[in-house]
């Protein structure tokens, strides 16, 4: 097995009583396994990463197993530390929270709810929002479906470009069963008109993961859209289609062509 980057036991040496001290020693240590040329490639990747300590993901990674090493009997305690980070702002800190709070989310689903609920209108790239999206909410997503259809709901109408490409980004989990199909679809109907590519990503992403398991519904809705399409309608619907099979795939590239 190869050896983590980072070893368990520092991580765990700087678990503080506050959890604004643990925050404080972890990014001690994570801003040492920092890349200068690596934080020049995220901020080409990540428009928008906001502060950052340029350390890559597996680092933020194996943070993430110490921690939980320490909290898992402590799931409160995750969550506070989570926030903490949260509240930091640094690109690491904001992937490690979401990482924390998908663990704990097992077993305090309300708890993560109510704080990705307002941590919403900070979100500001693409990696983030993602993650806390999918990762934060998959557990909750698969227990509580018609809750997350809620709350998506809301979301895709809202003003904020990053909330509306969380609302299309919270229903992936939710994208197999097909007794949700028709909501999640209700629910994309809202964005595929977007003025925002951020948000228009967003839906693709939502379509594209559905036509795995419902390329039939998902080439209908396709094709129900393309009756009357708007320039961003088409881009949603090219992003949306290299999964559907190629027969299928082929005939609604022609329909997009001039």
């Amino acid at each position: 097995m190869a050896r983590p980057i980072v070893e368990k036991a520092e991580i765990i040496a700087r678990t503080e009583k506050s959890a604004e001290g643990t925050v404080e020693k972890l990014n001690s240590l994570i801003e040492r396994y920092g890349n200068e040329k690596y934080g020049q490639t995220l901020s080409k990747y990540v428009p928008g990463a906001g502060k950052c300590l340029s350390a890559p993901l597996s680092v933020m990674y194996e943070v993430t197993l110490g921690l939980w090493h320490v909290y898992e009997s402590k799931p409160e305690r995750a969550i506070e530390v989570a926030k903490a980070l949260w509240k930091e702002g640094y690109r690491e800190d904001r992937i490690i929270a979401t990482n924390l709070l998908q663990r704990a989310s097992a077993s305090k689903p309300d708890e993560v709810l109510e704080f990705v609920k307002e941590a919403l209108p900070q979100l500001s790239n693409w990696e983030v929002c993602d993650a806390l999206a999918v990762r934060a909410l998959g557990n909750i997503a698969s227990r509580q479906p018609e809750k997350i259809l809620k709350l998506a709901s809301e979301l895709v109408r809202s003003e904020s470009k990053w909330v509306r490409r969380f609302g299309a980004a919270v229903m992936i989990p939710l994208v197999k069963e097909e007794k949700l199909l028709k909501d999640v679809l209700k629910n994309a109907c809202w964005l595929m008109k977007d003025k925002e590519k951020e948000a228009r990503l967003g839906v693709s992403w939502l379509l594209r993961k559905a036509s795995k398991s419902h390329p039939g519904e998902i080439v209908a809705f396709i094709k129900l859209w393309l009756a009357k399409p708007s320039a961003e309608t088409k881009e949603i619907i090219r992003n949306s289609i290299k999964y559907l099979p190629e027969k299928e795939r082929k005939n609604i590239e022609n329909m997009l062509k001039p």
